[in-house]
């Protein structure tokens, strides 16, 4: 049972890592696929900088 555990283990985070990879790699292929493509690219960016935004932290009841 241990040993079906661990293995079930790495099993679970190789196949992670590779979904990572496959991500990563579609990302880049998209990028060099549509160079010319700017609108697309300005989305992407405009997104991620939304995404990234903190519109508030809760400090003792008072959000700030």
């Amino acid at each position: 049972d241990w040993l079906r555990r661990q293995i079930k283990l790495s099993y679970l985070g190789l196949a992670s890592l590779e979904r990572t990879i496959a991500r990563q790699c579609a990302r880049i292929a998209s990028l060099k696929d549509g160079d010319a493509n700017t609108t697309l690219y300005h989305r992407l960016c405009t997104y991620r900088k939304q995404k990234n935004w903190i519109h508030g932290i809760s400090v003792d009841g008072a959000v700030l």
